[in-house]
């Protein structure tokens, strides 16, 4: 363990990268908003499921009111994140460590959501106005990917 982390008056963060994607373009065409964010780490986080459900989404969702993007139009939030912070401070397993992709789907027709989507969208509205549908269809879904690329 890195004996800084030892210091108690030493604040520790783990850093966020956050990639949103969302079913409509904003002024620009664009479909995603990539931007970092740092997370308060503390030693007694020793939960790394905890730990993001209270320090990551509650955060997305004020950088959305800042981007100016609806909540209800978000279909996915993709993340990577120093874990090795995480690990060396809690002494605990990261997200990835416990077999999540670190990857969160909302909307309706994107099949079956984990029970953790489920909250999110019942408690932050994530997704609640997409339909992705479209997904389960290979024509529309190459339509899709072909309007990404232009």
């Amino acid at each position: 363990m890195n004996m800084s982390y030892k210091n108690i008056n030493e604040k520790i963060y783990m850093v966020v990268n956050v990639i949103l994607t969302f079913e409509s373009m904003d002024d620009y065409g664009e479909r995603q908003e990539w931007f970092d964010l740092t997370l308060p780490l503390s030693p007694n986080d020793t939960d790394a499921f905890s730990f993001i459900d209270t320090q990551l989404f509650k955060r997305i969702v004020a950088e959305c009111r800042l981007l100016n993007r609806p909540l209800g139009d978000l279909w996915k939030i993709s993340t990577a994140s120093d874990w090795d912070t995480f690990r060396e401070v809690t002494n605990s397993p990261s997200l990835g460590d416990l077999g999540h992709n670190c990857k969160w789907y909302f909307g309706r027709g994107e099949g079956e959501l984990s029970d953790w989507e489920k909250s999110l969208v019942s408690k932050y509205g994530f997704g609640i106005d997409t339909d992705m549908s479209w997904l389960e269809c290979p024509i529309k879904s190459q339509i899709y990917m072909d309007s990404l690329a232009k």
